[in-house]
């Protein structure tokens, strides 16, 4: 299905430059707006979800916005999602990779905010803060628009569906080699996991694209199998952004659920392999296109139980799950506790489901 990714020529990964454009710091329709209409690939999710027919178009009126006289380099919208931050905001960074042309000139960088500045999450703020510019020569924009006088816009490296190039991952290995990394010795093996992402409010867990609840059962049961093979057990939340690159830095193996959790080999600096434990039976195509520029082994094992979906999933010891594992030298142990485990799981999945369907039937 994934044969035909398009890997994109590094020498097409150019900028354009517009005068007299309108940049819109809105999350909706937020983008650049020439003559009045949205330029493509400029909005929170480049190739997807951009405005459509009388949407494209933005009403320009002089009086209404302040303007910016020089030049100015658009980097994007900032999404709050991790995993959107990471294709689609940091896809345009790749400038940072080109100092003396950008970063040693006079320029100063847009960046579209979704909220106020100090309302970021600390993952955005530490990753803004590593880049290598002066903060006085940002520009942050929230909930206006405004004119600028001359506007470079980078293309992005990664289109979700279309195209991603290989200075996609290098941008990656630029920021990780600034981190400086806060430990001798890292775990080999590291098992990423998600029970914790709703505790702490973020933002990829708990809602989906439609604000509907998610729910998501039995990772307990696997997350116990890896702590068993030696895996080193990590929520990245917990984590700060510096730890967090250290860790995919070094792990020769990482183990996770499916979803933007398998992203982070985006940091990875070395061969890696990728046990990608899929919790309903649809794959993140993003996956597929970090995977074709990231230097990995990659293993996607079924582990859903029937009737899993995006929205209401429930993990088990899958049959695909125990095979790879008898194959690869580690070991699946089914003890009382797992047992239990499996049963409560499987309860509050099904009665989740049928509460989920009463409720619907209702309304």
């Amino acid at each position: 299905m994934w044969e035909n990714i398009e890997v994109l020529d590094d020498k097409l990964i150019i900028t354009d430059e517009y005068t007299d454009a309108i940049v819109l710091a809105d999350f909706e329709r937020g983008g650049v707006y020439k003559d009045g209409e949205l330029i493509s690939l400029t909005t929170r999710a480049p190739g997807c979800r951009e405005p459509q027919g009388e949407n494209r178009f933005f009403e320009v009126k002089n009086e209404s916005y302040r303007s910016l006289k020089g030049n100015y380099l658009y980097l994007g919208i900032v999404q709050l999602h991790y995993g959107h931050f990471l294709i689609n905001t940091m896809s345009r960074f790749w400038i940072f990779l080109e100092s003396k042309k950008y970063i040693e000139s006079s320029l100063k960088f847009i960046l579209s905010l979704p909220c106020p500045y100090r309302d970021l999450p600390k993952y955005i703020i530490d990753i803004i803060d590593i880049l290598p510019i002066e903060k006085e020569k940002f520009v942050f924009l929230y909930n206006e628009a405004i004119r600028v006088e001359r506007l470079i816009v980078p293309k992005p490296t990664y289109v979700s569906g279309r195209y991603i190039s290989r200075k996609f991952k290098a941008t990656f290995d630029f920021i990780g080699d600034k981190i400086v990394e806060t430990a001798e010795n890292f775990p080999q093996k590291i098992y990423l996991g998600r029970e914790r992402l709703s505790k702490h409010g973020i933002r990829g867990i708990g809602y989906n694209n439609n604000k509907a609840p998610r729910y998501e059962f039995g990772e307990k049961i696997i997350r116990k199998q890896f702590e068993n093979n030696g895996f080193f057990i990590c929520y990245p939340e917990e984590l700060t952004i510096a730890d967090q690159i250290s860790l995919f830095r070094n792990a020769d193996v990482i183990a996770c659920g499916n979803g933007t959790i398998g992203h982070n080999i985006l940091w990875s600096k070395k061969n890696i392999k990728l046990i990608y434990l899929e919790r309903y039976p649809v794959t993140d195509p993003d996956q597929f296109y970090i995977n074709t520029v990231s230097t990995v082994e990659f293993f996607p094992i079924k582990c859903w139980m029937y009737k899993s979906s995006r929205a209401v999933n429930c993990m088990k010891l899958s049959r695909d799950l125990k095979k790879y594992a008898s194959s690869n030298g580690y070991h699946i142990k089914v003890t009382p506790d797992i047992i239990i485990d499996t049963f409560f799981a499987f309860c509050r999945y099904w009665a989740c489901k049928i509460m989920l369907k009463m409720k619907h039937n209702n309304h």
